[in-house]
């Protein structure tokens, strides 16, 4: 059966989002100290789990990336990226009310400032956004209950 032009909408936003997932798990994977740097400048993880904490999260982030693109499983991919943009979201959320400045460390390393945090946080909540509509779709293109 071909693909309908909805279908082909809902596949080329997965490639689109699980390209930069990707993109940004490499990052992060060939620089894991300066991640880890980024990881702690939030204060929100002990010290003993912020090393983990970065070399777990690229590798998560490039498989579900991966799995996007190939296709593989796309609404689950697609809702796990929408859990990690909330919980992204929520750290940058939580270090603005606290007056934190923070290099997210989201597609390498740059100085922390608020601007950056900002802009962030607000990409955070369009790719979570992408990755719901992405989720919801494909749920939906599956036959899925949608709930």
């Amino acid at each position: 059966m071909k693909p309908t032009a909805s279908e082909w909408l809902v596949r080329l936003a997965g490639w689109c989002l699980g390209g930069v997932f990707v993109y940004a798990g490499v990052l992060k994977v060939t620089d894991p100290w300066a991640f880890a740097d980024s990881v702690a400048s939030f204060r929100l993880l002990p010290a003993v789990l912020i090393n983990p904490v970065a070399l777990i999260l690229p590798v998560l982030e490039i498989i579900l990336g991966v799995a996007l693109i190939a296709g593989v499983k796309r609404s689950v991919g697609a809702g796990m990226l929408g859990v990690l943009c909330v919980l992204f979201a929520a750290a940058l959320g939580q270090a603005l009310v606290r007056g934190i400045e923070v290099d997210c460390g989201c597609f390498g390393g740059g100085a922390p400032s608020t601007a950056r945090t900002v802009w962030a946080l607000l990409r955070d909540i369009g790719l979570g956004l992408l990755a719901w509509w992405v989720w919801h779709r494909g749920r939906r293109a599956a036959n899925e209950p949608v709930a």
